[in-house]
This record gives C-alpha cells, structure tokens and sequence, in this order.
C-alpha cells in the first residue's frame, strides 16, 4: 500500500470535513456579511458569533475609515559613540562591544536598537506612585534626547517588585507604527533601563489602500484567538501600520508599511490581522 498517498488523501479528508462542519455551524452568521460589510447589522452579527465562542469585547467598538495611504518608513539609526557621550559621564570606555563608565552602559545593536541599563541598581523599591514614575522617565529621555515624535504613552504599569514600567509607542495621524517602541524602567526615582527602537522618517504615499471592515477583521481573528485560547477578551482594536520584510531580508533600515488591524487579547497578547482588501 502506498502510504503517502493514503496519508494525502486522509488530510484532504479531515480538511474537507471540517469546513463542512464550519458551515453547518457558522453558515448563518457568515452568509451575506461580505462584500456589503459596513453595516451595523453585519457587525452585530459578528459580536454575537465571537460571543458563541467565548470571546468577549470590553470596550464599545469605534468607527474607522474605508482606506488608508500607503507609509514609507525609515528608521532611526543611532550613533553609538555620541549617544553614549550624551548618556554617561566621563570617564567611559568601549569593552565587549558596548560603552560603559562602570555605573551603568550603553549598547546599540544593529544601530537601531537602543539600550541604556544601569549597572548595579539599588535593589531597595521605595514607593512611587504613577504621575512621579512617568514624570522621572520623560525627564530622562529628553536629558538623553531620546524623546521621540509622534509618540504616545500606551502602557504604565508597576511591576511585581515595585519598579515602574512606562511603555511609549509611536502614531502616525492616529494610527499605530508596530514595532516603534520606547520602553523604561523607573526604580527610587532613578531610571535604571531605557530601550529604543523608532522611525525617524515617516513619509505618506500618493497610494490609497482599501481597508477591509472591523467585521470581517473580527471574523479573521476567531480562529487565531481560538488556538490560543478557550476564553478570550479583546481588549483593544486599533488599525496601524506594520513594515513589510522581505524573508531574505538583514538589516533593514527602511521599506513601505501595509495597513493591518491589531486586535489585543487580555490586555496583552495581540494578533495582527492584514487589513488591506487586496491582501
């Protein structure tokens, strides 16, 4: 007996099954949302489908445009050297591939990614509340002129221990820019970890992409939730951009971003989902 093929001819089978399961189950719900899918009927629909498989969503849901523009990004590459001038006092030295001045070091990898740690810090937490932790982080990236644009404060949390993280990420006329990042650390009112990574350039395109509807993203992302996940709640939808990498690609430093949705799970995990029609 020839078992590849008999193995082929099972897995065609199962996939066959279920998509027929699929549409007995979901026939209802899926049949005549798509391509007139704007509707406040059709969105409804979908809620109720995510609400049959156990996931909820917390917040009432915005409305977002039909298309956006295309985005070239660049990104911020950073001069180690004079960086590290600006963030440690003398003397310093450059050992093991980084800048140090024995208090705390400055390392860039791949020059785009930035990191300041200090080098033995004060394992004593001292109470500080949100405002004083926020506030000692932006003083100290505007002293180290890390201060990014288009930025917005998207996470401040107080940690386990009792250190303070303040998370920054980068917007573009309201709309997300994945992987843009600036995220400190705040401990007795001392920053004891800055990390960094932000486009320098964000250059708009002449090209319109077509957006496909929160709906139809929504319904995209049952499956990838339910592989994750018995019960889930979607936290946050935002629609943004994400950079396109070719597979082969090494060090990229600049290429054109795609439109996608970001559907954030529990607060924490997010799925990303392509949001142009074409794609």
């Amino acid at each position: 007996m020839d078992w590849s093929r008999t193995k082929t001819i099972m897995i065609v089978a199962l996939l066959i099954t279920n998509f027929i399961l699929f549409v007995m189950l979901y026939g209802n719900q899926v049949k005549g949302l798509w391509p007139d899918s704007n509707s406040d009927q059709n969105l409804s629909e979908v809620v109720e489908l995510l609400a049959s498989r156990d996931i909820m969503i917390e917040n009432e849901l915005k409305t977002f445009p039909d298309s956006l523009p295309g985005l070239r990004l660049t990104y911020e590459m950073f001069d180690e050297e004079y960086k590290a001038s600006q963030a440690l006092s003398e003397p310093m030295e450059y050992v093991n591939g980084f800048y140090t001045n024995g208090v705390a070091i400055l390392d860039v990898k791949e020059n785009q990614t930035l990191e300041y740690s200090v080098v033995e810090p004060t394992s004593i937490v001292k109470e500080m509340d949100e405002r004083k932790a926020t506030e000692v982080a932006l003083l100290k990236l505007s002293e180290f002129d890390l201060y990014g644009n288009y930025n917005e404060i998207v996470r401040s949390e107080q940690v386990d221990n009792g250190d303070w993280e303040i998370e920054l990420s980068q917007f573009y006329q309201g709309y997300f820019l994945e992987n843009a990042y600036i995220k400190v650390t705040v401990r007795n009112e001392e920053v004891i970890l800055i990390q960094k990574k932000w486009f320098s350039q964000v250059e708009q395109l002449s090209d319109q992409h077509p957006i496909i509807s929160l709906d139809h993203a929504l319904f995209k992302a049952v499956p990838l939730i339910k592989q994750k996940y018995d019960k889930a709640t979607i936290t946050d939808i935002q629609l943004g951009y994400r950079m396109i990498f070719s597979p082969l690609a090494i060090d990229v430093q600049s290429g054109e971003a795609a439109p996608y949705w970001l559907v954030m799970i529990n607060g924490t995990d997010p799925i990303y989902i392509p949001a142009s029609v074409t794609e």
